[in-house]
């Protein structure tokens, strides 16, 4: 990825063609978008729906919010460490999420959101903390990286809890963010997951 680029619609594409291990930078660049003077707002009206999400959180990823999930991803490691060296082996979802929550509040929703669609290689406890957490700070904004979430992942109870999160959300936002995300399924692959597309009927 081109950290220089000054293109908002280039910086989104190559964000979204960023996965996994490649998301980390990518996502450095993304966040670092706006202090380069990057208009990412721009890309408002991307053709993908987490590229749109990914221009709004970009657009609003200030310094302070830069610094507030580096310090909630260095305390996530941390944990990870630590536990590892314990007979449970894995950080307690319920005392992360309330830590998360007692420290930096809501406002982290948005980037771990991405993290869940940009990411499949996220260990399972990470991937529960983080869909406690949005299910606990509702923001209509991550609706599109949950939906790529629940679609993609081939874990049955993660796909069971995001879905789960959508339902109780409600509103005409997840219905076309479900449309949408089924328009661009692969053909000739598994199938689009039924429960998803249950919560839009139109599009079943």
């Amino acid at each position: 990825m081109n950290p220089e680029s000054d293109d908002p619609i280039r910086v989104i594409d190559e964000a979204l063609a960023s996965v996994d291990e490649a998301w980390p930078t990518a996502e450095a660049v993304l966040w670092s978008a706006r202090e380069r003077g990057v208009p990412v707002e721009v890309a408002a009206s991307h053709g993908d729906p987490v590229g749109r999400q990914m221009a709004a959180t970009a657009a609003d990823m200030d310094t302070a919010g830069r610094a507030a999930l580096e310090q909630a991803s260095e305390y996530l490691d941390g944990a990870a460490q630590y536990f590892a060296r314990t007979a449970a082996g894995i950080p307690p979802v319920d005392g992360v999420l309330a830590n998360l929550t007692a420290t930096w509040g809501p406002t982290l929703a948005r980037p771990l959101a991405l993290r869940l669609a940009q990411r499949s290689d996220l260990p399972n406890w990470r991937v529960v903390t983080i869909l406690a957490y949005l299910d606990r700070h509702r923001d209509p904004v991550v609706v599109p990286s949950l939906v790529r979430f629940a679609a993609r992942t081939e874990v049955p109870s993660q796909q069971e809890f995001a879905v789960r999160i959508l339902a109780s959300m409600q509103g005409p936002a997840i219905a076309s963010s479900i449309r949408e995300e089924r328009a661009r399924w692969p053909t000739g692959g598994r199938e689009f997951p039924v429960a998803l597309a249950n919560l839009a009927p139109a599009a079943a």
